[in-house]
């Protein structure tokens, strides 16, 4: 029977890459998503710099579950060679990383226009950075996020039945809530395309809660998808309960949480503690 893997945004943790390995051996968490770490988001590292990730990761016996770059959280008017030069560093990064995956996305919408006018641009984007991740034999894994195309999860769908198994799903069932939307329904939409899960909570009034303490339903849905997992599903802890260094680089609008935190391991500490609390039930 499939189970549940515990992942990490670490960065969540602390900045300093290690008090992020030394944080989630603690927790007893293996696996971390590369997304920011001692003052540099994964699209600025070199390859020492993943090479001295690795060392360090390799030490304290660690893996990556995913590299959480951000591959097409871009305008669909800006510089397009450039990002495909992105795509395929993020590519040899999740080689070098040892991980199949690379969480992405599918654009910002030109100011004053609707992402929806943009779909034949943006299948065509997806389709080049498809080709590179092809080449470097990774997962390109989407990830449904406000305002860009993939905000939905119908549109999630439109991409990933458009590219026919050359496009994963990464299912956020908090990004759902923050912006309006109904995480279940969404959920059972995607269900037999989920590849994994970021793990954050979220009330209709663009707040971020605990797991299990909003509308996301998530005990729900980690109940049922296990039940049929076609194979053993990380479940990313990104609880956004406390702004931490590389946050002003990934958010495209504010946020709000409803419970006050002194630092970031306290708030990681609080939301971890929430997960395993689901997580027993099941």
């Amino acid at each position: 029977m499939a189970k549940y893997i515990l992942a990490a945004f670490a960065d969540e943790y602390s900045d300093d890459l290690v008090e992020q390995c030394e944080g989630m051996k603690s927790f007893g968490i293996e696996y971390i998503e590369i997304r920011h770490l001692n003052g540099k988001g994964i699209a600025e590292m070199t390859e020492k710099d993943i090479r001295e990730t690795k060392n360090v990761m390799d030490h304290y016996g660690l893996k990556t579950n995913s590299v959480g770059s951000p591959l097409g959280k871009i305008r669909i008017d800006e510089d397009f060679d450039k990002h495909l030069d992105l795509t395929k560093k993020m590519c040899e990064f999740a080689c070098m990383l040892g991980t199949d995956y690379v969480r992405m996305f599918s654009f910002y919408p030109a100011d004053g226009r609707d992402i929806s006018e943009d779909r034949d641009q943006i299948l065509f984007r997806l389709e080049k950075m498809l080709d590179v991740a092809d080449e470097y034999n990774v997962k390109m894994c989407h990830e449904n996020e406000s305002d860009i195309y993939g905000e939905t999860a119908e549109n999630c769908l439109d991409l990933l039945d458009y590219f026919k198994g050359r496009l994963h799903c990464t299912f956020d069932m908090g990004n759902l809530v923050f912006k309006g939307h109904d995480a279940y329904k969404g959920y059972e939409i995607l269900k037999d395309r989920i590849e994994y899960f970021h793990i954050k909570d979220a009330l209709d009034n663009r707040i971020f809660v605990p797991a299990g303490y909003g509308k996301a339903r998530m005990e729900d849905i980690l109940s049922d998808y296990i039940k049929t997992a076609r194979h053993d599903t990380f479940l990313t802890i990104e609880p956004h309960l406390f702004e931490f260094e590389g946050l002003n680089s990934l958010a495209h609008e504010k946020f709000n949480t409803s419970i006050s935190f002194k630092d970031n391991k306290e708030s990681f500490t609080y939301a971890k503690e929430a997960l395993d609390r689901i997580l027993e039930k099941i």
